[in-house]
């Protein structure tokens, strides 16, 4: 739950200057409920399918954060399509300290003919409640992820019927939380079931960058239609988690004048699976001696979730009651029900011995199962 407040103050200092002032203040309640083990557990999960010997309840804990930010932006024109902005943007909060960003863009954006965009930006992303307060490899000392952002575009407008663009981008990611080992157990103590003997710090970075092509099309005079595609890719090659390739196709038609039918196809490329998730990979006698025991894997481990392609509709009516901005909506993801699924973001062991709560070998060590989906 979030509750907050905002204010923002537009200034016109001059003719070469548009300011925007700006304050947030929020306070967000976090609460954590761990891994769920109840008698509703998805029969076709490979997580324990059963529940623990008691029922009993018990109270979980809540987190509050408070957060503050203030920020400034200068808007500068030069000429009637190109505009130079600037900006700064400073947080504080009760539980990370706090952040000061930067982002400056330069920007032409004609009616008509060739345009561009130059984006330099700072951003930050605090630590989840789970990565501060888990039981097992909860820090909260942790401090906000940083990352670094340069991005161009190319883009070509014909006037409203055709808008391309070819955009590049290069992020280069510092202080990323990663389960890593205890660097000191004299100041983290490790616990009686292993608690903190491996935890979420700071020391990641990476460096990520990528192209996207796009387009949308004005295809008759009730009819919209737009085309993406995006390769992402890390210094080392292919990203934990992030399919390289994706695209999207979609075309938008008011039917009628009264009910918007917008179809959308969104195609992923095979995902690559973290190394410690051995569900994906090829099964060897090294692996097995490091997990302890031998262990399931996927039909075809080849270390990639399966690419998938899904269809989506969304039907809008508009203009239903005059006057009204009524706007009934129908979403139907996933319309053709197709079975997919994607990578728990979670690294650790799932493994457990032989027990009243586990009496078959299910997990191997650092295996978190897909998650099977069919909407």
């Amino acid at each position: 739950m979030v509750a907050g407040f905002g204010q923002q103050l537009n200034i016109d200092a001059g003719e070469r200057h548009k300011l925007v002032l700006g304050v947030q203040l929020e306070q967000e309640v976090l609460e954590y409920n761990g891994i769920s083990l109840r008698p509703e557990q998805d029969s076709r999960s490979t997580i324990i399918p059963f529940t623990w010997p008691t029922e009993v309840l018990s109270v979980q804990p809540v987190f509050f954060s408070q957060n503050a930010a203030f920020y400034i932006r200068d808007d500068i024109p030069f000429g009637s399509d190109i505009a130079l902005t600037g900006g700064i943007r400073f947080d504080v909060d009760d539980g990370y300290g706090h952040a000061i960003n930067p982002r400056v863009s330069l920007v032409r954006s004609p009616s008509t003919g060739v345009g561009f965009k130059l984006v330099y930006g700072e951003a930050f992303k605090s630590p989840k409640v789970f990565e501060q307060f888990d039981e097992f490899r909860g820090n909260p000392d942790l401090e906000p992820e940083q990352a670094a952002t340069i991005e161009g575009e190319l883009n070509f407008r014909l006037e409203d019927r055709a808008f391309v663009r070819a955009n590049f981008f290069y992020n280069h990611l510092k202080d990323l939380i990663v389960v890593a080992p205890n660097p000191d157990p004299v100041r983290y103590p490790i616990g009686p079931q292993s608690q903190l003997l491996d935890f979420f710090q700071n020391q990641a970075t990476a460096d990520i960058y990528g192209f996207t092509l796009g387009g949308d099309f004005q295809l008759g005079e009730r009819m919209f239609g737009y085309a993406n595609c995006s390769h992402t890719r890390g210094e080392d090659g292919e990203l934990d988690n992030v399919a390289a390739n994706k695209a999207n196709l979609g075309i938008n038609v008011l039917l009628g004048g009264h009910l918007n039918c917008n179809v959308r196809v969104n195609w992923r490329g095979k995902t690559k699976a973290p190394r410690s998730n051995v569900y994906f990979y090829p099964k060897t006698p090294e692996s097995i001696a490091s997990v302890g025991y031998d262990y399931v894997t996927e039909s075809s481990p080849d270390g990639y979730v399966d690419a998938t392609t899904l269809l989506h509709v969304t039907l809008t009516g508009q203009d239903l009651v005059k006057g009204s901005r009524f706007e009934p909506q129908l979403v139907v993801r996933n319309l053709l029900g197709k079975d997919y699924a994607t990578v728990g973001r979670q690294s650790g062991s799932g493994a457990r011995p032989i027990d009243s709560i586990q009496p078959q070998i299910r997990n191997p060590v650092g295996f978190i199962p897909v998650s099977p989906t069919a909407r």
